[in-house]
């Protein structure tokens, strides 16, 4: 099942009349994924292919985590400030509109610069290549992409709670996952994120599985865990 949805230049909330109908998930072990289709003649040079599979069956893919809030926010405080909350694009199938974040859209203009997650890449049997931190590994990037926002029909309350309960399994089954920061460069912050906690969370959770984390303050703020994770 495949549905196009074409980029516009739109950034203002669209109105009710021209949401998108999703069309339904066919079972409860199904998911959407998306592919980005470069296309000059559009507004902003891209648009989107979403097709359903079932979870089991589906070519391999990424999951995209990343803030529906601003990008720049950087502190638990700044959820609470109105000037962390981010802007809205449109992108739509015919005369239908799918609102979407501005971190997702800055992602997916990215995305259609770096040609990721294209048609073509299943066409001419190609993985685009993709440099990690310090150019000093690389992973083939597949050529379909699951992000909450697309993927799950957000106005359906029985689809989201049950797409949400399986993102669990999504997010294993998939090739890997991208961590989108934002458009800028990362804060010093940011950097020792990616470059220190990240590769020290997951060698914990090598050693240890998940255990450590149980009950914990998700801030890590747990003398254990600011032992191990710094």
């Amino acid at each position: 099942m495949t549905t196009e949805i074409r980029s516009m230049e739109k950034q203002d909330r669209v109105s009710d009349t021209a949401a998108y109908v999703y069309e339904p998930l066919p079972n409860d072990c199904a998911i959407r994924l998306i592919q980005i289709c470069p296309d000059k003649t559009l507004a902003h040079g891209f648009s989107l292919m979403v097709q359903i599979f079932t979870l089991n069956e589906a070519p391999a893919f990424c999951c995209l985590s990343y803030t529906w809030r601003s990008a720049k926010v950087s502190s638990p405080e700044d959820y609470d400030n109105d000037e962390g909350a981010a802007a809205t694009f449109t992108v739509n199938c015919g005369e239908k509109n799918v609102t979407i974040n501005e971190n997702l859209f800055d992602f997916l203009c990215r995305a259609r610069d770096e040609s990721w997650f294209t048609p073509d890449n299943i066409d001419r049997d190609f993985q685009h290549v993709l440099e990690l931190s310090g150019g000093q590994t690389a992973a083939a990037l597949p050529s379909y992409l699951w992000v909450d926002a697309i993927s799950i029909n957000q106005n359906d309350t029985r689809e989201r709670s049950h797409q949400v309960s399986m993102m669990g399994n999504i997010y294993s089954s998939s090739q890997m996952v991208l961590v989108w920061l934002g458009k800028e460069d990362p804060s010093p912050g940011a950097e020792r994120v990616f470059r220190n906690f990240i590769p020290g969370f997951l060698a914990l959770v090598k050693r240890q599985g998940l255990a450590p984390f149980k009950g914990k303050d998700p801030f890590c703020n747990d003398p254990d865990l600011v032992r191990h994770l710094g």
